[in-house]
C-alpha cells in the first residue's frame, strides 16, 4: 500500500508501507507515473517499510530517475539500515 499526499512544502509525499517487493514495487511505479510532471519535487518516504527486496530497490531508483529525466526533484527519506535491503 501507497499513501500519496502533498506535504506542507507543496511536494509530493509517497509513503510505501509493509512489503516493497514485486506487488509493491509496481504499486509505486504507478503512484509515480501518475504524480509525474516536470518540476515535480518528490519524497519517498520509507519509515513504514519493514522489507525491501532488490525488485523494490530496482523501483526506487528508477523512480528516482524518472522524477529528475522529467526535471523534478527526487528525494528518499528515512532510510534505515534495518529496512533498506533483504537479499535472499
Amino acid at each position: 500500500m501507497i499513501d500519496t499526499y502533498v506535504g506542507w512544502d507543496l511536494s509530493i509525499v509517497c509513503k510505501p508501507t509493509g512489503r516493497l517487493d514485486c506487488s509493491g514495487a509496481a504499486a509505486l511505479r504507478h503512484e509515480v507515473h501518475t504524480v509525474l510532471h516536470p518540476e515535480v519535487n518528490l519524497h519517498i518516504d520509507l519509515r513504514h517499510l519493514n522489507f525491501v527486496d532488490a525488485i523494490g530497490m530496482s523501483a526506487l531508483v528508477g523512480s528516482v530517475r524518472r522524477v529528475k529525466a522529467v526535471g523534478g526533484k527526487a528525494r528518499i527519506q528515512n532510510a534505515s539500515p534495518a529496512r533498506r535491503t533483504h537479499v535472499a
